[in-house]
């Protein structure tokens, strides 16, 4: 009999993260603005590597995942908030608001778990460098990628079917501007306490473990590091684990303030939503790249030498002509002919096609060469960083055998 007093919810009615008419537009600027941003940085940095053989290495790779996830995951919530800004009616159906729990949860998921993979990358590299390349090849890379997705996707499915089986009645309104679980189970007219514990579960398996993974992977990392003689030896290897530190510390507090942090209010938990929503995943791209070297210096290449070569040859010309006329003008002097010419100063014999095809091939063979010196010198560096710790070790196996030496020689002499 109480069944038959539940009215079945078609749609869902999204309140969004305010009701004042006045900010409506000047939030959708603000926030299309930074969607915007999010798609163009993330995507930059993803063909970035993808694009440039000397970033073809692990820690590039789960680089060019994340910015691919936050891609994803910034777009499973965004645009539908975008669009409530220009309606009065915010509703979502009941299917799409299943649809969106499922990838918003599944994505959100998948993200604490790469950075786990990516902590766990760090360790690799730094505390057993010489393993590294072995340990870390394309196809752990592949699958410790692959895991992270299906570990969070699984755990999205789990959660989605048993908040979807609930009835919904009294009200469709989600105090909300996304389809989220917390907020639908306040919805719901029967027993939540199997969701409730389930989301308990899932949710520290999720959060903990992850979390867990980059605390041990750091520490270790940080004991290796102390290690290291060599002061300029420890600021490379904590200037690699700086920007996953600063992305995991924004990632975890926001998320910790939204889902377990108990008197937040529901103001307070939109705002920080889309902060680790829309404001996270701009910003991931901006940590990575910013003091990394190697992704401006490819990124400059792409842009010079692939999409725009003949500003890049007009720039060697003209720099190339600079240094003869540094060089002398006079009507003695004789120009070095070893030296790159322009195209018009060839002899005509010469086709102009013949020259520009020469011209790009060259092009592509310094690319290459350039390519394979970062990679050796990424390889060299690892190569340093595991004699400096098998110093250690040996210095800590001498010191061994002394106390041992000393200690027989008394049990001798006993």
């Amino acid at each position: 009999m109480e069944r038959k007093n539940l009215t079945s919810v078609s749609e869902f009615v999204l309140l969004g993260i305010t009701s004042q008419s006045h900010l409506q537009i000047p939030l959708f600027v603000l926030f299309l603005l930074i969607y915007s941003m999010t798609l163009l940085w993330n995507t930059v940095i993803f063909l970035t590597i993808w694009l440039s053989t000397s970033l073809h290495t692990p820690m590039y790779f789960f680089i060019s995942s994340l910015a691919f996830l936050d891609i994803c995951f910034s777009s499973a919530a965004t645009p539908k908030m975008l669009a409530d800004f220009l309606t009065k009616r915010k509703v979502i159906s009941f299917l799409g608001c299943a649809f969106q729990v499922y990838f918003f949860c599944a994505l959100g998921s998948t993200v604490n778990f790469l950075f786990a993979v990516m902590a766990l990358d760090r360790y690799v590299a730094i505390c057993n460098p010489l393993l590294y390349p072995s340990l870390m090849n394309s196809r752990a890379c592949v699958l410790l990628v692959t895991s992270a997705y299906a570990a969070g996707f699984l755990h999205s499915l789990i959660e989605t079917c048993i908040t979807f089986r609930l009835s919904f009645c009294a009200t469709n309104t989600i105090q909300h501007f996304v389809c989220d679980i917390p907020p639908l189970l306040k919805l719901s007219c029967t027993d939540t306490t199997i969701n409730t514990l389930v989301l308990s579960i899932f949710g520290a398996i999720n959060f903990m473990f992850s979390l867990l993974v980059i605390l041990i992977s750091y520490g270790y990392i940080i004991a290796t590091v102390l290690r290291i003689n060599s002061t300029s030896g420890r600021k490379k290897a904590f200037s690699t684990c700086a920007s996953h530190l600063t992305a995991v510390t924004l990632a975890y507090s926001t998320v910790s303030y939204v889902y377990i942090w108990p008197s937040t209010s529901i103001d307070q938990k939109s705002v920080a939503t889309v902060f680790y929503t829309m404001v996270i995943p701009m910003l991931n791209p901006i940590i990575y790249s910013l003091r990394n070297k190697d992704i401006k210096t490819a990124l400059s290449n792409i842009v010079y030498q692939k999409l725009f070569p003949r500003i890049q040859q007009t720039i060697e010309i003209g720099d190339l002509k600079g240094k003869q006329q540094d060089a002398g003008t006079g009507p003695d002097h004789v120009p070095d002919t070893s030296e790159s010419m322009d195209a018009s100063q060839l002899p005509s014999c010469i086709p102009p096609t013949n020259v520009n095809k020469a011209t790009d091939k060259l092009d592509l063979i310094l690319q290459e060469v350039q390519d394979s010196r970062k990679v050796i010198e990424h390889q060299i560096g690892a190569l340093t960083t595991g004699l400096s710790l098998l110093q250690v070790d040996h210095a800590q196996l001498t010191d061994n055998v002394k106390d041992y030496t000393i200690a027989l020689d008394e049990l001798l002499l006993s």
